[in-house]
């Protein structure tokens, strides 16, 4: 079982570390609740997490974070039910969830503490769905699909077909360079647009330290926000130097102003190494999209 009395826990320094907030309470509500649901299910560790920056034009969102979520031996639609109840997801979206992912699963759950909003992942080999909603009215859903690898050369021409400058290409694939990808995804919304296209992310197969690349990461953050905090996002930098980046997201709005979300882990392991999908063996073959 956890130890609650663990107050210097891995993950839980991880998410303070990284905050932009003192009000520690509501950043780690997420966190505190996955913490008690694994002391019932016996898991005998805490929780992994994925810190995320979302860097847009007018605004950038630090206190964003991830969690696996875990059982022995499977996700259990009885531990669907727990999660959904304490993060209070709509109630319709257990019966979607019920219809859709019976099995073969790998479930993540994410909180936007600076938005309010929440997110219930599923991974179902290459396929991924993101269901997100703020409070139990209502939600709406993204598809994540991997791309073929003979497909990567379509990739960055489609950067420029979404209206991203070439200095912004530039300098995100000296972040990270295409022989380096290691998974693609595609992210769509259908209620965005005819094309269903609003982005991608994107890993590389050796994964680096911030440290490594964080010249690139604030010439990139200076071009997408011209208004940037240097000396906040600087100090963002500096407490996580030692963090590894483990997937970017790339993504252009309406008007063609470019997001970047950088996703990053106090280690370098992939989760897919402690978190195998649920019948992990009817995916012998299929490559698995490690998010």
């Amino acid at each position: 079982m956890i130890d609650p009395t663990k107050s210097e826990a891995k993950s839980r320094t991880f998410i303070l570390k990284n905050a932009n907030s003192d009000d520690y309470d509501g950043l780690l509500k997420l966190f505190n609740l996955m913490c008690q649901l694994y002391g019932i299910w016996g898991m005998s560790r805490e929780p992994d997490i994925e810190m995320s920056v979302k860097i847009g034009k007018e605004k950038i969102s630090y206190n964003r974070y991830a969690i696996p979520v875990v059982g022995a031996p499977a996700v259990t639609l009885n531990m669907i039910k727990k999660v959904l109840e304490g993060v209070d997801a709509p109630s319709q979206l257990l019966d979607v969830i019920k219809e859709r992912h019976s099995k073969r699963i790998r479930m993540i759950v994410g909180y936007d503490y600076d938005s309010g909003g929440k997110r219930i992942y599923f991974h179902e080999g290459g396929q991924a769905y993101g269901y997100e909603f703020k409070d139990d009215s209502n939600f709406y859903v993204k598809n994540y699909t991997l791309v073929p690898k003979t497909d990567y050369p379509l990739v960055t021409k489609h950067f420029a077909q979404m209206g991203l400058q070439d200095e912004f290409i530039k300098t995100f694939l000296q972040i990270l360079p295409f022989e380096s990808w290691s998974q693609v995804c595609e992210r769509k919304n259908p209620l965005v647009n005819k094309e269903n296209m609003i982005g991608y992310h994107l890993s590389s197969s050796r994964k680096v330290t911030i440290n490594e690349i964080g010249r690139n990461i604030s010439k990139l953050m200076g071009l997408i926000n011209t208004g940037l905090d240097k000396r906040e996002f600087d100090l963002w930098l500096q407490k996580n130097e030692d963090s590894y980046l483990s997937w970017i997201g790339i993504a252009a709005n309406k008007n063609s102003e470019a997001e970047v979300t950088l996703y990053i882990r106090p280690d370098a392991e992939n989760w897919d190494e402690r978190y195998q999908p649920n019948d992990f063996i009817s995916f012998f073959g299929m490559e698995i999209m490690n998010m």
